[in-house]
């Protein structure tokens, strides 16, 4: 064994002799140069060590201040250990395998590349976090063309400018944490300024693809400045969960941006009266060739106490094909700046393919910092839809249409308060039940169907053809047409019409059950109205003036339907009515209810209702039934259509003893 053993370390020896010659400097004190890593003070320089690590494979501890101009490190693992730093006099790269900590590592002003990550902090020391200027470390970081990953705490930044992909991760995470926190640096125009910004009139710059910028709250530290972030001619960037705050001038600014997001990120007391929070700019200088902002996704974004509008498109600013969905739009406290004239909420100047859906605006008025107006669309608008968004205690101008099309439908605001519409152009249209009207364009103007209005089940508004003398429109409604246009009665008489709908064009629609039409009406003083269809009266309904605005609703068969049924609505009090608009729904299924008190069921047995009336029901329709005091007591419940208009229900007893149900009110669904 020993004989072995002395064999083996022999062998060993011969190997580290061979693969480990001796460096050119003598070895003292704790300079190890057999372990597994080469420590650069047993080198007579920096190159020298890296040839004897890189042909050992051996990690490189860089543990000294070390000079190097043009320098290479192919690739071998650096460690830098306290102490350790690089004097980059000259080009520095191939650090693809590079480790540090928070120390300053780089103490010249070359070039470094190869990175597979970067920190400010390598560049310079954040002595005083928040006044520290980290400015000319976080353009060093950026140069390396490596992700800059950000540290929990302050960091002063301003004017930093790079014009390549962007890449910058704070330590915030989902939620707008403010862990890394990036104040505007005093007298700065911007904190950062990312991708390609022409001033060459007639330059066409290649567009900068990829970036993201993600987990930083941006404060402006309430100064005035152009932007805290500028993104331009970029495409596939996205900024997300992050925050920009306390600043009289644009939050996050966007130019000739394409496929990119904004999203989950929040706007504080930010924006600027003439401009706004989220900014979309114009495409400048003079002579730009053509550019947009294209497949844009602003989504998911919060905006609270802001000046300007919070989200803002230039005249000039060419947004197209872009998604403004999701978004939560709210005034919860006075903003530090405020807006000197009517601002809109969301602002479209040069605008293409919008779709702005489904997003939350809240307590916004001309009394709130002048947000008189919810969406304008300027002269240079394009089509927008306008769909699924809630409005909670808003006042004021819904949609100021100046020029474009809009298809509008869905939209609601919970409160009473009167929101308008103002167009001085016309173009295809639906409007939701929270609008009401006005004309800004000092033309009379018609509602613009030719024949019944499609998408069906939207809100048909009341439109001016005749003048304009408040927010209720006084109409000629003698006209056969679906221009349902508005009749303010206040003379009086019996049975004064106030609006004709066309209904020929449900009459034969598939799968309809019955069509459902709703007025939504207020009277002056205790009032009722009624509805015709062809020459059949359906039900006389009362409308308290304590009601206000209310809604009323009719029920018609499809059967009693033609292809040229009319339908008429009259006031049938001499005290009159104020008619706001209507909605036709199709009902898809139909119902109708008994009372009944089925008797005691034994085991085995069942029992059968009465008739149940179903109007609009057919033998061969599906139906089902529901019971209003719950449980059947293991019983089935069964219903179907006997005859037209007719239905049944049936209980099966299966459980093997006898039921006793109470009396209860037994529907029927039937479903077309």
């Amino acid at each position: 064994m020993k004989r072995i053993m002395l064999f083996f370390a022999a062998f060993c020896l011969l190997a580290v002799t061979t693969s480990w010659a001796a460096p050119a400097a003598t070895l003292t004190g704790d300079i190890i140069t057999s372990g597994p890593w080469v420590d650069v003070r047993a080198f007579a320089n920096v190159s020298t060590a890296k040839v004897y690590a890189k042909t050992n494979n051996r990690p490189l501890h860089i543990t000294k201040a070390v000079s190097c101009h043009a320098l290479s490190f192919d690739g071998v693992e650096v460690d830098i250990i306290s102490g350790g730093t690089i004097n980059n006099s000259g080009t520095v790269s191939g650090l693809g395998n590079f480790h540090a900590g928070l120390a300053r590592v780089f103490v010249g002003s070359g070039p470094v590349s190869g990175l597979q990550k970067a920190l400010p902090e390598w560049w310079t020391t954040n002595a005083t976090p928040g006044t520290t200027d980290m400015s000319a470390a976080w353009q060093a970081a950026l140069n390396t063309m490596a992700p800059v990953y950000l540290q929990k705490t302050t960091y002063l930044v301003g004017d930093v400018s790079y014009s390549g992909r962007v890449y910058v991760y704070g330590a915030g995470g989902r939620g707008i944490s403010d862990n890394t926190t990036v104040r505007l640096k005093a007298g700065a125009a911007h904190i950062l300024t990312a991708g390609f910004v022409s001033t060459v009139a007639g330059d066409d710059p290649a567009t900068v693809t990829g970036g993201e910028i993600a987990g930083i709250k941006f404060d402006g530290q309430s100064q005035v400045a152009t932007a805290l972030v500028f993104i331009a001619t970029t495409s596939h960037c996205n900024i997300h969960d992050c925050s920009f705050q306390s600043l009289q001038g644009r939050g996050l600014s966007l130019q000739r941006v394409m496929e990119s997001r904004v999203d989950g990120n929040l706007f504080r007391d930010v924006g600027v009266y003439g401009s706004g929070a989220l900014a979309i700019e114009a495409v400048t200088p003079t002579g730009y060739l053509p550019g947009d902002c294209n497949n844009l996704h602003i989504e998911q974004n919060t905006f609270a106490q802001i000046s300007g509008s919070p989200i803002w498109v230039s005249n000039t600013g060419n947004l197209d094909a872009c998604w403004i969905s999701r978004n939560k739009l709210e005034y919860d406290g006075v903003p530090t700046w405020t807006n000197a004239g009517n601002t809109p909420v969301i602002a479209l100047g040069q605008v293409g393919r919008i779709s702005l859906t489904e997003n939350m605006l809240a307590n916004y008025s001309a009394s709130n910092n002048n947000f008189g107006t919810m969406i304008q669309i300027s002269a240079g608008g394009g089509s927008v839809h306008v769909s699924g968004n809630k409005l909670y205690q808003c006042s004021g101008i819904f949609i100021d249409q100046r020029g474009g099309t809009v298809t509008e439908d869905d939209n609601t605001n919970a409160s009473d308060n009167a929101l308008t519409y103002a167009y001085s152009s016309f173009a295809y249209q639906h409007y939701g039940d929270s609008i009401r009207w006005i004309n800004t364009s000092g033309a009379a103007m018609d509602y613009p169907y030719t024949t019944a209005p499609s998408p069906l089940d939207t809100f048909m508004p009341a439109i001016n053809s005749r003048s304009l003398t408040t927010q209720n429109i006084v109409i000629d409604a003698a006209a056969l047409s679906p221009t349902h246009g508005v009749k303010t009665v206040t003379s009086g008489g019996t049975f004064d019409e106030f609006a004709i709908l066309n209904l020929g064009a449900y009459f034969d629609y598939p799968n309809m059950a019955m069509l459902s039409v709703s007025v939504r009406v207020k009277a002056p003083a205790d009032s009722s109205v009624q509805l015709y269809v062809d020459a059949t009266g359906y039900a006389n309904t009362s409308v308290p003036s304590a009601s206000g605005w209310m809604w009323v609703t009719w029920n018609i068969q499809k059967s009693a339907l033609t292809s040229s049924s009319v339908a008429k609505l009259y006031a049938t009090n001499v005290n009159g009515i104020l008619f706001d608009g209507a909605i036709i729904r199709k009902l898809h299924s139909v119902t109708g209810s008994i009372t009944w008190d089925p008797p005691s069921i034994a085991a085995g047995s069942g029992a059968t209702s009465s008739g149940v009336t179903v109007t609009g029901a057919a033998v061969g329709d599906q139906a089902v039934v529901a019971y209003s005091n719950g449980t059947l007591g293991g019983m089935q419940a069964t219903a179907y259509i006997t005859a037209t208009d007719n239905a049944v229900i049936r209980l099966d007893n299966n459980t093997g003893i006898s039921v006793d149900l109470s009396s209860g009110t037994w529907t029927v669904r039937v479903f077309k």
